[in-house]
């Protein structure tokens, strides 16, 4: 007979990651095993891991490594890695981590459970085509002290940048049934989820493989009318299908955020065919330029890639001009990783890290310096807050529609009249602002 155990599950990367680790808690509680979050506690632990870029894969074996000395130690008894990394690399990772029992693959974690029932101590892989359906249906552990729930739409991706090895890992782009989604945002609003995150690899592709008719503005329009939900935040929009009638809607629709996470990794139209990137300077410039004359107080958020084989500095002062050029809210940078299999890892012209960092760097400065400058000026500013977690008595951190949870800044709230709860929203007027995050007292 199967034996129930107490496992430990921890996710790395990204929230597209999250969402499969979640819905793992829920196959394992449903299961009757406990969940436990101290692995002083635990019998199994799981790693769910990352396998984007070297510093994620590196993370990825450092954290997997650490609970193997646990093993070692007798402190708990298996230990499972699923996730990317554990997809890519799972024979070699068997010979050179034997502490692990089972890797399993990105397309094959709703089997965790029947996993944990055939732990024996010897090496396992279980894995299936990365082209496999989504899943569907599957139950979901959500952290109770969130109000807000990543909602994955699709699987895959079908760009094909060429630096990115996701297509190799997760496979094409595969959507989400829109009925099965609705399901989903319905139980989560339930639990009193207010906000919806909107996330996938490209959600602009939401739809190109089901029926005529569904797309990414008919899933929104459909999620907003779901009784219980306040806020809903994309994530993870293409420049290349940002269209004019997207942003109108966001514009129109008092439940969607405005809130453009565009993720560009560069603006000189050179390197971006390089990347195999579809959207080329004009359109970014379009699309950032329209956002704005529609919605004057939208939130722009980017990422940029530096050190890409063949960037030139005059290149490299393009990208600096465009976040001259744009007020652009929240910003990334990732330095240019050479990633196993990608055609840009086989590209002349690589540039040594020292120089993708410093060029980095000097994007990041001159980011902070611009944000710091347009925050200062919404001193004053009324807007409303989501409560994400109590920090003291009458004081409170919450997010305002510019800021997605763990990347972005946060909003401190004072309020000494009234208790406030997960999930509230309440309007804030501004008194003060720091390099990304803003304070304020509930009108």
């Amino acid at each position: 007979m199967p034996m129930n155990y107490r496992i430990m599950t921890v996710s790395l990367g990204c929230s597209k990651n999250r969402v499969d680790a979640e819905e793992m808690l829920g196959i394992m509680s449903q299961r009757g095993h406990k969940i436990v979050s101290d692995v002083n506690d635990a019998d199994i632990v799981v790693v769910n891991t990352c396998g984007f870029i070297e510093s994620a894969k590196q993370e990825s074996i450092d954290e997997t490594l650490r609970y193997a000395r646990l093993k070692e130690e007798g402190k708990i008894k298996y230990l499972i890695m699923t996730g990317c990394l554990a997809q890519r690399y799972a024979k070699e990772l068997e010979e050179e981590l034997p502490e692990v029992d089972a890797f399993v693959g990105v397309t094959a974690f709703d089997k965790i459970a029947d996993v944990i029932d055939e732990l024996d101590g010897n090496n396992k892989q279980w894995m299936r085509d990365i082209n496999e359906p989504c899943f569907l249906g599957l139950p979901r552990m959500t952290d109770k002290n969130e109000p807000y729930p990543y909602l994955k739409i699709a699987e895959g991706c079908d760009n094909r940048c060429s630096y990115c090895a996701i297509p190799y890992i997760r496979g094409d782009f595969r959507s989400k049934p829109m009925d099965v989604l609705l399901d989903e945002v319905k139980e989560l609003a339930a639990r009193g989820k207010r906000e919806i995150i909107v996330i996938a690899q490209d959600i602009t592709r939401y739809g190109q493989d089901l029926e005529e008719g569904i797309d990414l503005i008919r899933l929104l329009k459909e999620i907003s009318v779901v009784e219980g939900v306040s806020w809903i935040r994309l994530m993870y929009l293409n420049p290349a299908r940002v269209s004019h009638e997207l942003i109108d809607l966001v514009a129109e629709n008092d439940k969607i955020l405005p809130y453009f996470d565009i993720p560009v990794q560069h603006i000189s139209t050179q390197l971006l065919q390089r990347m195999h990137r579809e959207a080329g300077k004009e359109k970014i410039y379009d699309v950032f330029r329209y956002a704005k004359e529609k919605i004057p107080e939208a939130c722009l958020r980017t990422t940029f890639i530096t050190g890409f084989p063949g960037e030139t500095a005059e290149q490299h002062k393009e990208v600096l001009e465009f976040v001259r050029d744009n007020p652009i809210d929240n910003l990334g940078v990732f330095t240019y990783s050479a990633e196993e299999g990608t055609p840009a890892a086989q590209m002349p012209d690589q540039i040594p890290h020292a120089i993708a960092q410093k060029r980095a760097n000097r994007i990041m400065s001159l980011q902070k310096k611009l944000v710091s400058a347009r925050l200062a000026q919404r001193v004053g500013e009324e807007l409303d807050v989501i409560i994400d977690s109590p920090r003291r008595t009458g004081v409170y951190l919450g997010r305002s529609f510019r800021d997605a949870p763990e990347i972005d800044g946060t909003v401190i709230v004072n309020c000494k009249d009234r208790e406030l709860k997960t999930g509230d929203i309440v309007r804030v007027k501004i008194t003060h602002t720091y390099n990304y995050d803003s304070e304020g007292e509930v009108l």
